[in-house]
């Protein structure tokens, strides 16, 4: 693993961030196409490490964040159904934005800092691999 040092002075960057955390309905689902491997629901969701956490539009007010959710919520709702099951035929049908609030606690960050002197690569590029291949 290659360590990184933290810079000094941190960059505030043009993100927001919305942060989600499973409530018991995904868990539920989870469990009802895997019987072989139940996965127990915790009320204090914060203290996993089952979150997701996506980089949104900078939004100056929280309305703007959960209109630009309404417009999108379908491409995350996929993103984390198929991150606990690829095969699409058994996730829940008729996916709504109602839904999704019931599934997930949703954390929304207005301020996000850059750390690191390191350049951000995304998974797209060959450089995101390169640590793995060494």
């Amino acid at each position: 693993m290659k360590v990184l040092k933290l810079r000094g002075n941190m960059s505030i960057i043009n993100r927001s961030t919305i942060i989600l955390f499973h409530k018991k309905p995904l868990i539920e689902w989870q469990n009802s196409i895997f019987p072989e491997d139940i996965m127990e629901y915790e009320e204090d969701f914060f203290q996993n490490d089952q979150a997701h956490v996506y980089l949104i539009p900078e939004f100056d007010f929280e309305e703007n964040v959960d209109t630009w959710l309404k417009e999108n919520f379908i491409h995350i709702f996929e993103d984390v159904l198929e991150d606990w099951c690829t095969n699409e035929a058994l996730w829940p049908k008729n996916l709504t934005y109602a839904m999704f609030k019931d599934w997930f606690h949703i954390n929304y960050q207005s301020m996000v800092l850059d750390t690191l002197d390191e350049p951000i690569i995304k998974d797209d590029d060959d450089e995101f691999y390169e640590d793995e291949e060494e």
